[in-house]
This record gives structure tokens, C-alpha cells and sequence, in this order.
């Protein structure tokens, strides 16, 4: 048998990668483009694959962060447009971090071994989202959140341009938005050949990144046929923090109204709880410099993603007032 196995393989090398024997098993994925997209082309394959999915969910993810030396396991849930649930601990600890929101509201709970003292949940209105110190945690509409999963939807009320080179293999689709919190340009780079999202990146009108989320090792669900990704990265240079998920399983459109009170505000017992709805509690800490308008600084490419350490002189940090 190890004869025979020996004669197949010398065969196949000398096939000059000609032989058959071994296709079935590898089963590669067909190219989404064959030619470099047009911009139409680029925001049909995003939308078309976004739309397939209304729900995500995964227990004990991994998840890592910059601001903690502990690696922890998640449990994620999202649902459009901007229901979002983050509970993350360890099995010593139990859960000591809980980041969610719903249409109406906005909650970050941490644990009293977060903290150092009792435990607490900051919460408030999403229509005091924006001028709220909830801001200071999460710099981005809570609706991104769902985005940075890799599931962007591009609105036909935004302007897009491109696509343009953004590296060997990748595209560039630049993204202008008008919103009520203010103007905002995103950032969406997708894979030439196969069109998964890459990366996203969000700038305030000041051209100050907020928000990065990196995606990666997409694989396809066969229910759906949506390209989902099994690592995520998501950065706020302005907080100087990163966090890294990896999910071994989706569970694809599978939360239904049995589990509305997923994406309800918590109750822990012992919490403090504070409404954050109003004026803000933390002062500002002012950058030491200021980043250009145009062009907007590429972060990936030819130049990688500048990391939470390299954004430091031209952060803009949020400390408690005292």
C-alpha cells in the first residue's frame, strides 16, 4: 500500500500539478472576480453577502485585549440593525465584562474584579449615545459593532469612489457619510479575487481614525452560503485598545423573538448603576498632534496598521475627572 501511494504521488509531481487524484478533497474555492471589480461590483458582493445574515452567535469565543494580560472566553449575539451583546470571562472569574445595546440604549457593565472596587454599569439612551461618556468607551455608532463582524452594508445614501489598489490583492472603497452624530469616512478593504471584507477603518471629519476592524480565516456557511470570518480584530486607537476574537463555530440566523431578552440592559446584583445620559463626567486630554485631512492615512498594504503604541502622539484619551 506504501508502494502504491508513492507511485501516485511521483505520478502526480510529474504531472506537473496535472493529476486529478486528489481535487475532490481539496475542493477550491472559485474566484468571486475574475477581473479587477467595478465599484458596483465591489458594494453588490458586500450587500448580497451582509444580507444573508440577520443573526450571529457564538459561545466561548476566544478574546484577548491590550488592556488586560488575561485571556478570557465570549459569548457574542448580534442581531441587525444594532442589537449587540459582549459577555467575557474566565472560569475562575465568571463573566466581568458585559458590552450591549439595543434601538433604545447603550450598557458597559464591569465586574468588581475589573474595576478594583464594586462593580459597575455605565448605561444610556442611544440618542444620548453621542454626547455621552459611553463615547469614551465606544468612539463609534453602536450599529459599527455589528459591522466590524465582516457584515458592512453600504447605503445607496452614502458616497462611494473607488475602488482603488491598497496593497498586493486587495481594494480600497472609500465611503462618505452624513449622520446626526456628524460626518464620518469609512474605509472598506476587500480581497480583489474573492471579495471577503478585510478591513474597515472609520474617520470623524477631522480625519482622526476611530475605530479599525480587521477580519480574517473566512470560511463559508452552508445554510446560508455567506463568507463569514473566525478572527476578528477590532482597535480604538483613541483608547490605545485592541481586542481579538476567535470563534471555532457561527450560529447563523438562528435568534428569534424567544430571545429578545438577550439585547435587555442587566441586572447585576451588588452593580452600581449609573445613567451617563447626561453631561459628560471625564475631561479631555487634548492630542499632541492632529492628523491630516487629505489623504487620509492608509493603515494597511504596503504599510501595515499602525498599532495601539504607534497612535500615542496622536491619540485623544479620555481619563476620569477627579
Amino acid at each position: 500500500m506504501r508502494r502504491i501511494a508513492m507511485i501516485v504521488l511521483t505520478a502526480c509531481l510529474a504531472a506537473g500539478g496535472g493529476c486529478h487524484f486528489f481535487q475532490p478533497f481539496w475542493n477550491p474555492r472559485p474566484a468571486t472576480f475574475e477581473t479587477t471589480p467595478r465599484l458596483e461590483q465591489v458594494l453588490d458582493n458586500v450587500n448580497q453577502n451582509s444580507a444573508k445574515v440577520q443573526s450571529l452567535a457564538a459561545s466561548r469565543a476566544s478574546i484577548s485585549s491590550s488592556m488586560s494580560p488575561v485571556s478570557a472566553s465570549a459569548d457574542i449575539s448580534l442581531e441587525r440593525p444594532r442589537s449587540f451583546r459582549l459577555q467575557a470571562g474566565t472560569s475562575l472569574t465568571g463573566t466581568q465584562f458585559d458590552l450591549g445595546s439595543n434601538d433604545r440604549e447603550i450598557w458597559v457593565w464591569m465586574g468588581g474584579m475589573a474595576t478594583g472596587d464594586v462593580p459597575t454599569l455605565l448605561y444610556c439612551s442611544q440618542a444620548q449615545f453621542p454626547a455621552s461618556d459611553l463615547r469614551r468607551i465606544v468612539p463609534v455608532d453602536t450599529a459599527w459593532l455589528v459591522d466590524a463582524f465582516g457584515l458592512p452594508t453600504f447605503s445607496p445614501a452614502d458616497r462611494h469612489s473607488g475602488p482603488v489598489p491598497n496593497g498586493k490583492g486587495r481594494l480600497e472603497v472609500r465611503s462618505l457619510q452624513e449622520t446626526p452624530s456628524g460626518s464620518f469616512t469609512r474605509l472598506t478593504i476587500v480581497d480583489e479575487r474573492y471579495g471577503d471584507v478585510l478591513e474597515q477603518h472609520v474617520y470623524d471629519a477631522r480625519g482622526q481614525l476611530l475605530a479599525s476592524a480587521l477580519t480574517s480565516n473566512h470560511d463559508q456557511d452552508a445554510a446560508t452560503g455567506a463568507w463569514l470570518p473566525r478572527k476578528i480584530e477590532i482597535r480604538f486607537p483613541t483608547l490605545q485598545s485592541t481586542l481579538e476574537l476567535e470563534v471555532t463555530r457561527w450560529q447563523i440566523n438562528t435568534l428569534g423573538p424567544e430571545q429578545a431578552s438577550l439585547f435587555e440592559r442587566p441586572a447585576y446584583p451588588g452593580t452600581r448603576a449609573v445613567d451617563v445620559g447626561g453631561a459628560p463626567t471625564y475631561r479631555q486630554v487634548a492630542p499632541q498632534t492632529t492628523l491630516p485631512q487629505q489623504p487620509y492615512p492608509r493603515p494597511s498594504g504596503t504599510a501595515p496598521l499602525r498599532g495601539a503604541a504607534d497612535v500615542r502622539s496622536g491619540a485623544r484619551g479620555w481619563l476620569p475627572r477627579r
